[in-house]
């Protein structure tokens, strides 16, 4: 989805948005199939662009990191949270997403030892443990939504 300067959806995030999921104007939504299978592709974009983004913002240097009202810790919980949410939806066989779950508690370590040559930012054990357990409890709460596709279909 794409945001406007005012703040607003583009018309280009609008066409796209009903290409995903199709126009119920024109009747030509999607079958259950194509919908779990749009859904998953776009978790999985999801994923790997979360991912790129936490790499991206541990390691630039700490004036050009943006910064939020919340305690980086929290900060680091929601992202790797999201980030595997995303991944567990995306890839729903369970061994992948211990993988998953896995590879983000190490990337989490290895950023944050890489934080040593990035001016302005230090490591933190607290900081990697509260990733790993956003990373944990994003795998976790994405864990029923494979059978919930099985079983429900779109409205």
């Amino acid at each position: 989805m794409w945001l406007c300067a005012g703040g607003g959806v583009s018309v280009g995030a609008a066409v796209s948005i009903r290409g995903l999921i199709g126009n119920p104007e024109r009747g030509d939504g999607l079958n259950h199939f194509e919908w779990a299978s749009r859904l998953i592709r776009l978790a999985r974009a999801a994923a790997w662009l979360g991912l790129l983004g936490v790499a991206v913002l541990s390691l630039v240097t700490g004036a050009w990191r943006p910064h939020t009202p919340m305690p980086g810790q929290a900060e680091h919980f929601l992202a790797y949270f999201l980030t595997s949410f995303a991944f567990g939806v995306g890839y729903p066989d369970r061994r992948t997403r211990m993988i998953a779950c896995a590879g983000l508690c190490l990337a989490a370590g290895l950023f944050e030892l890489l934080q040593n040559w990035s001016p302005g930012r230090s490591p933190n054990l607290l900081d990697w443990a509260a990733s790993s357990a956003g990373a944990v409890a994003g795998i976790l709460l994405a864990w029923p939504v494979p059978s919930l596709l099985r079983r429900s279909k779109p409205g």
